[in-house]
């Protein structure tokens, strides 16, 4: 299977303006096009999701379709107070669990702490399982995120290219193989 014909969207979780999470979000998406896959950045801000009323509701739909049309997902996301935000699991909520079974993601945290966001993870990774999803081992910690960028939004440390590259291959190699899987087995 072509790469280009694979679907990976980058979910950038948090509506915070100005994040930092929203510059690592913007590389991940730059990331994932130069490894050869269609994508995209998928905004929760600017979705302006509500409050989770019905699952079904209307509003919700363009993120539904979205991760309908994904063989794999990128999801950046800061950590609040140890845990993930609260408007990426509003909108993880929208979602079908047996429309994303078996689906492929790979995890950026992002903190300005020393532990990137580690603890987020740990709480979204159990949430990913509940629906069906395949979390990559292969978490990205964007630590002290504030420092890996210059003021024109550059990575400063050449490392994080090798560690991004390092998370798309694992994320490509489970976005083929369970594409394959999903379609022939």
């Amino acid at each position: 299977m072509e790469k280009h014909n694979l679907y990976i969207p980058v979910v950038l979780g948090t509506v915070r303006p100005g994040s930092v999470s929203s510059r690592v979000a913007q590389l991940m998406v730059e990331s994932v096009r130069l490894a050869g896959y269609t994508t995209k950045l998928v905004d929760l801000a600017e979705l302006n999701l509500p409050h989770l009323l019905d699952r079904r509701d209307p509003l919700a739909e363009p993120f539904r379709e979205e991760m309908r049309a994904a063989d794999g997902i990128v999801v950046v996301a800061p950590e609040y107070n140890h845990s993930y935000p609260g408007a990426l699991k509003d909108a993880l909520d929208f979602l079908d669990v047996d429309e994303h079974k078996r689906k492929p993601v790979g995890i950026c945290t992002v903190s300005s702490g020393a532990f990137g966001g580690a603890r987020m993870a740990e709480h979204l990774i159990p949430l990913l399982v509940n629906f069906g999803l395949v979390p990559t081992k292969n978490v990205l910690h964007f630590r002290e995120a504030g420092q890996i960028f210059d003021a024109q939004g550059q990575l400063v440390d050449a490392k994080w290219r090798e560690r991004i590259d390092a998370l798309l291959e694992e994320l490509g190699w489970y976005v083929a193989t369970l594409r394959y899987g999903r379609d022939n087995l």
